[in-house]
């Protein structure tokens, strides 16, 4: 997929990749993006593949002056899915925003390498990832944030969260900061935990079920992330499906 988007225009993508049957499937798709300066682009990706399906993606941004980027990628299950998104700032005062949540039960895997390239001045990235793995279920995060000399006033912050309900799921994350300017503002973090039973105990004792009380705080984690989705029709769709991997087991 190739997007030529020119100056000032204002763009909606929407990608969805589901497995409709129970065939194992391989998918390979790259997304290439020239924004021109002072547009707006918004575009989210959805993910649900059986579990022996590999998906494998690309996401190749180029950002030009004065343009906004906003991109939300969602993942559900599925057997090893790749994300790998590498965003360049060609222009000053360009601004991004990459996001995603990710519920990976079963023996999924999912794995997200992201580079955020600041070449530009006074640029500035956001990103805020939420992963939530049962069963056997893998996570790897490898997040990247790049200040090139000579792009000054870079505001770069980088979150990646998971909430583990298995003793069994696995989560590996490594954010890195690399920047070779002196006048920045750049921070990135990662937690990862399970279910805090203190508030598990609070919804119980006020007649809530285990089950019903996990799911709400699930909801909770992931919806931080979700909302984010500026879109409504596609946000409301996206926390549907989200509420149904929870509800199912």
């Amino acid at each position: 997929l190739y997007f030529e988007i020119g100056s000032a225009a204002k763009v909606e993508i929407i990608e969805s990749h589901l497995s409709l049957n129970d065939q194992a499937t391989q998918t390979n798709v790259v997304a290439e993006l020239n924004v021109g300066d002072w547009a707006r682009v918004r575009h989210v990706k959805f993910t649900q593949d059986h579990a022996d399906s590999v998906h494998l993606s690309n996401v190749i941004g180029r950002l030009g002056k004065e343009t906004d980027y906003g991109l939300f990628q969602v993942t559900l299950d599925g057997g090893i899915t790749r994300n790998q998104v590498e965003i360049r700032y060609d222009g000053d005062d360009a601004k991004a925003d990459i996001s995603g949540a990710a519920l990976l039960n079963g023996k999924s895997h999912a794995d997200l390498t992201l580079v955020m390239d600041h070449a530009a001045l006074g640029c500035e990235s956001r990103e805020l990832f939420k992963t939530v793995l049962n069963g056997e279920g893998r996570a790897v995060f490898q997040g990247k944030v790049i200040v090139q000399p000579g792009a000054q006033k870079t505001d770069g912050s980088m979150m990646s969260k998971a909430l583990l309900l298995s003793d069994d799921a696995e989560f590996d994350s490594k954010p890195e900061l690399e920047i070779y300017a002196d006048d920045v503002l750049c921070g990135h973090g990662a937690t990862t935990g399970q279910i805090d039973d203190e508030l598990l105990f609070y919804l119980k004792a006020r007649g809530i079920s285990d089950k019903e009380a996990r799911a709400l705080l699930i909801q909770a984690f992931v919806g931080e992330a979700l909302e984010l989705i500026e879109n409504d029709v596609v946000r409301d769709f996206l926390i549907e499906r989200t509420v149904a991997w929870y509800e199912k087991d």
